[in-house]
């Protein structure tokens, strides 16, 4: 049973605080993002980092000009650590003028058109994928197919041979835990190695591409061009490990956790499996009802300012839950609620906004999209949840948040 909380046990909070209860419950975040938002929309806490819970609030510190991504390079692990100086540089945590020139260069290659050229090959894997599980009894929805899938679209974007996916999946994943606010040695000591591994293997695949183009990402990217600008090859390194953070982890929670969603309400999965042309309504639903990043990264003021409805003092530091912004009463009607057909939905929160919003956003949508309609529409209509299993959440929040495990049962029907 999910656990609750009073506003008055908010704020007697010990000084881990409120993120010390969300990092130890990560099931159970929702119940304090309410308790959180009737105390203060803009809560000061024990840390000194100010947390948004309100819809309006976090969406106006997303579009900001005076709130900056905070500057990594004051851990003491700084100068040690390839991690920390490699993210300090990529798209998601650059500020502007470096990410205004980066975003602007990457735009040219990465299109709509880029994008809706994968929509085959990602149904081809999710096909492989389910033939081989629809002959399981029981199969997990994160190991067997939402810890594959985005991994052999990126490599197939970059370029990358097969051959390589494996050790690309292992460094995502190693990277992925080390965007936590909070990154212990251990866990970034092995976003360390990934680091290296992969800008290694991105800069060998360069040399190539210079050699002998492709119709990839990366021989786009060697060509993007924004008036005498172009990409330096560190610069597309860099951009290749954004899509590697951004693009893999996050669609990998977006399919297995939004999958479980929709079985724990059946109800919505026979509106689907009724009417297929729910599925993007469906995609968009479970991005807001659970969100894969479902915390910003920290945002620095750079001036004096004001957000929800309370002062922020130039160099304070700010937190945006995303997912209690998803679930803003002000905002959503019956917020709690999964409901892929919600009349007159507002936009989510869970790509951003303003000059982070996510690049990859399509891509997400697009294989989303894809495993909803293989899995509950053509290929396994009578998919449900293994009977008793208990759903363990990863502990990587913040800023992710998905389900550890998701076994399933295909049911009868695994033809095509």
């Amino acid at each position: 049973m999910p656990v609750s909380y009073t506003a008055e046990e908010v704020r007697a909070m010990d000084p881990v605080g409120v993120l010390g209860a969300l990092m130890s419950r990560p099931a159970d975040v929702y119940p304090l993002y309410d308790r959180l938002r009737e105390t203060a929309l803009n809560y000061l806490s024990p840390l000194g980092i100010r947390f948004l819970t309100g819809y309006e609030g976090i969406n106006a510190l997303l579009r900001s000009p005076a709130f900056v991504q905070a500057d990594v390079a004051g851990d003491p692990r700084f100068a040690d650590s390839s991690w920390l100086r490699v993210r300090r540089l990529t798209l998601l945590f650059a500020n502007p003028p470096q990410h205004t020139r980066l975003r602007a260069l990457v735009s040219r290659a990465f299109t709509a058109k880029a994008v809706e050229e994968l929509r085959s090959a990602t149904q081809k894997f999710v096909d492989a994928h389910l033939d081989r599980c629809a002959e399981l009894e029981v199969f997990d929805l994160v190991a067997d197919l939402g810890a594959h899938l985005p991994t052999e679209v990126i490599t197939t974007m970059l370029g990358i041979d097969e051959r390589d996916a494996a050790s690309v999946a292992s460094w995502a994943h190693a990277v992925a835990r080390a965007t936590s606010m909070w990154c212990d040695d251990e866990t970034l000591a092995a976003a360390d190695t990934a680091t290296d591994g992969f800008m290694d293997l991105i800069g060998g695949l360069l040399e190539e591409r210079r050699r002998q183009p492709g119709a990839d990402m990366l021989t786009a990217l060697l060509h993007a061009q924004e008036g005498d600008e172009r990409l330096t090859p560190q610069e597309i390194q860099l951009l290749a490990m954004t899509l590697l953070v951004a693009g893999t982890e996050t669609s990998t929670k977006l399919i297995s956790t939004g999958v479980m969603h929709l079985l724990q309400h059946p109800g919505e999965v026979a509106k689907l499996q009724r009417d297929p042309g729910l599925l993007k309504p469906a995609v968009e639903e479970l991005l807001r009802f659970d969100a894969p990043i479902n915390a910003s990264m920290i945002r620095v003021a750079t001036e004096d300012t004001e957000i929800a409805g309370a002062p922020v003092g130039g160099g304070e530091q700010v937190v945006a839950f995303i997912g209690a912004g998803n679930r803003d009463p002000e905002a959503f009607d019956q917020p709690n609620r999964l409901w892929i057909d919600r009349p007159n939905p507002r936009p989510h929160l869970s790509f951003g906004n303003g000059a982070h919003f996510c690049l990859g956003s399509a891509l997400a949508r697009m294989q989303a999209g894809i495993v909803l309609r293989s899995l509950l529409v053509d290929r396994l209509p009578d998919l449900r949840l293994k009977p008793d299993e208990r759903i363990e959440y990863l502990e990587d929040f913040p800023p992710l948040r998905g389900a550890a495990r998701v076994l399933v049962c295909p049911g009868e029907r695994g033809d095509r």
